[in-house]
């Protein structure tokens, strides 16, 4: 059995966690975005984020800190990358595998894959981000032998745009040239 010579986790879950953090999310989202149902979801989302209002909303969703103290901070580019991403997502019957190998039932087995990752991890969150709790980097950091955490201050869960952009390229490019 080959091994990944290093893994990095941006935002990540589930780990030995159960997600969707949220209970209302665990009950919508194999409905919402099964893949019968996914392309209707993707296209309203499309149709939502084409104004600059929409996709304020949609990103401050994925923010636990209001987005008038953090939107400004984007540039043009980050907004339009944003809306580039939002619109041209799908899921497949992805994204319902994913919830449901993430299943509070399924804890065990992720803890055993976790404790045997043996390759260097590192593992990068904000505590703002509202897609995925920061207990997730927390608990792969006590899970994964030698895994570091680093703490992005990003203010959503799309920590590539905006000013902490360049805290996640940093923290990757120190992982990298360390662990080489």
């Amino acid at each position: 059995m080959s091994t990944a010579p290093r893994l990095i986790l941006h935002s990540c879950a589930p780990s030995t966690r159960a997600y969707p953090d949220a209970r209302l999310e665990s009950l919508l989202g194999p409905l919402v975005f099964s893949p019968a149902l996914q392309g209707l979801t993707w296209a309203m989302v499309s149709r939502f984020v084409r104004s600059d209002a929409g996709l304020r909303r949609m990103v401050g969703a994925l923010s636990k800190a209001p987005v008038d103290e953090w939107w400004d901070t984007w540039s043009v580019e980050d907004k339009g990358r944003a809306r580039e991403l939002f619109r041209t997502m799908r899921s497949g019957s992805g994204f319902v595998n994913d919830l449901q190998q993430a299943r509070p039932g399924r804890a065990a087995y992720r803890r055993m894959a976790q404790t045997r990752t043996t390759c260097p991890t590192l593992v990068t969150a904000s505590r703002q981000d509202a897609g995925v709790t920061f207990a997730h980097a927390q608990d792969y950091v006590d899970t994964i032998p030698g895994a570091v955490l680093v703490e992005l201050s990003a203010p959503s869960h799309l920590f590539w745009l905006g000013p902490a952009r360049e805290e996640a390229q940093a923290a990757v490019i120190d992982f990298m040239a360390f662990r080489a």
